[in-house]
């Protein structure tokens, strides 16, 4: 029997409350300044919008591309890498 354990008998420990409460307020905080930049200047806060879709859309299909290089070469060695890239790789559809 195999002692290395099955993804399916991974316990995910929940993240500490202290942490949820900061993460929420750090997403309302930032979704306060995005509304606020919007009224104080819609053009140049769509703006700034666009370049971070754009940066965002950047590293993703730079990242599925690294990954698909990577498969081509058949690089073993690169297996922790690949992981961090296939994780960048899920912002494409975003």
């Amino acid at each position: 029997m195999s002692t290395h354990a099955t993804p399916s008998a991974i316990d995910p420990r929940p993240l500490p409350e202290r942490t949820v409460r900061i993460g929420w307020g750090l997403l309302v905080l930032g979704a306060c300044i995005v509304f606020a930049a919007y009224l104080v200047d819609p053009r140049r806060a769509a703006f700034d919008n666009l370049v971070l879709f754009l940066f965002v859309a950047s590293l993703a299909v730079g990242a599925v591309f690294m990954v698909a290089l990577e498969y081509i070469g058949g690089a073993v060695w690169s297996v922790p890498m690949r992981r961090v890239n296939e994780f960048l790789g899920l912002l494409t559809p975003l």
